[in-house]
């Protein structure tokens, strides 16, 4: 493995790492609001 591989292979472990860390906030703000929208949408 060279060096530009493991720079690489770094910089796809440190996405993955970001977006694990955004995923669950984002899914449950998008859910969140997805849900609001559809209970709004039954009341009025």
């Amino acid at each position: 493995m060279n060096h530009q591989d493991e720079c690489q292979a770094t910089r796809h472990i440190h996405e993955y790492h970001l977006v694990a860390n955004i995923s669950p906030q984002w899914l449950g703000f998008v859910v969140g609001v997805g849900v609001l929208g559809f209970l709004a949408g039954l009341m009025f």
